[in-house]
């Protein structure tokens, strides 16, 4: 009998344990120009923010002081401003999405885009979801109550 309940513990770890495992999902942060051509394409994790920056060139190609850049986010038309300093405008702490990058500077370019990855915020999940099943607090209160009363039967 002891052998069956100890199976019957190990199974109902392994239901909560892939119930509860984390779902990798990968979503992009992409930075098109106002031409809609893809500048840059990173991806990321849930969660994990960004930092962009724009090389800024003036009219005559010199690394530009100055210059206001926009970066419109597709989804939501929010518009984030920064200032180019020494050639580079640089946005921190951005979430994947795509953005198109503008400036209404005269003569102002837009050159290379480089995405580097600065960390991941502090994500909780209260539910858990996986082939259509959804996993709670509940749930696993469900799972440990069934699991308590197969082993007291299996005991009795």
């Amino acid at each position: 009998m002891g052998n069956k309940r100890h199976h019957i513990k190990a199974l109902a770890l392994l239901l909560l344990a892939y119930l509860f495992m984390p779902v990798a999902v990968c979503a992009q942060l992409v930075i098109t120009d106002c031409q809609g051509f893809t500048r840059a394409v990173q991806s990321v994790e849930p969660g994990q923010l960004s930092n962009v920056e724009i090389n800024v060139t003036d009219a005559l190609g010199n690394p530009a002081d100055g210059i206001q850049v926009q970066l419109t986010n597709s989804a939501t038309g929010e518009v984030t401003t920064a200032v180019a300093k020494n050639g580079v405008a640089t946005f921190e702490n951005l979430s994947s999405g795509t953005f198109s990058v503008s400036s209404s500077a005269t003569g102002a370019s837009i050159g290379s885009v480089s995405v580097s990855t600065v960390g991941v915020t502090a994500v909780t999940a209260t539910t858990a979801t996986r082939v259509g099943v959804t996993a709670t607090n509940e749930a696993v209160a469900g799972v440990t109550a069934v699991t308590n009363e197969v082993v007291n039967q299996i005991n009795s």
